[in-house]
């Protein structure tokens, strides 16, 4: 004689599932709401901030290759990017974080900003800005001319007299652009 078998009970193991994984979208959506929220901001000053320790590095392999002479504000970067031998990998810019396309970093065109401390201003026994110094109301770059208000710029000044240089890196905090990083050879 055979015993008949109960019914099963109803399967909740992949409702369970379903709820687990949409808790988990829930939490992602929190830490990354969009492309410019503050998280993905935070991840994009590292980036710059990356990118300018690899210019550093580039103009120290240049100086070096160059009698101690760093090169000339006008036409900087493309210096750099010529000779492959300076360390920017491929011969190129470090990524602009805030550049959608993935161009290169912005090189500022135009004024240099009141607030920023140029290279001789330096070399005479002023101090670099703070970080977190507002340059004010920001743009993303291709948003007009790359300037030092454009997020993900580098300004780069040299006084070949005291052969003091200076970088600033520009992010973006709120809608502000902001020095994120300074650095240069008066700093060491």
């Amino acid at each position: 004689m055979t015993t008949p078998t109960p019914p099963e009970p109803p399967r909740r193991r992949p409702l369970m599932l379903l709820a687990a994984a949409l808790a988990l979208a829930a939490v992602i959506g929190v830490l990354v709401p969009d492309g410019h929220g503050r998280y993905a901001d935070s991840q994009r000053r590292q980036g710059l901030t990356s990118g300018l320790k690899d210019l550093r590095l580039a103009l120290e392999s240049y100086a070096t290759d160059h009698n101690g002479d760093y090169p000339a504000v006008a036409g900087w970067a493309s210096t750099l990017t010529k000779a492959k031998s300076h360390g920017l990998p491929a011969g190129r810019l470090p990524a602009n974080p805030w550049d959608p396309s993935g161009g290169p970093i912005a090189i500022a065109r135009g004024a240099w900003p009141a607030a920023l401390p140029r290279a001789a201003a330096v070399a005479g026994g002023a101090a670099m800005p703070a970080i977190g110094q507002d340059l004010g109301r920001g743009h993303f770059p291709g948003e007009g001319l790359a300037d030092a208000l454009t997020y993900g710029t580098i300004l780069y000044d040299y006084d070949p007299t005291s052969q003091i240089y200076v970088l600033y890196a520009i992010g973006k905090v709120g809608d502000r652009a902001t020095v994120i990083m300074t650095t240069g050879n008066a700093s060491c």
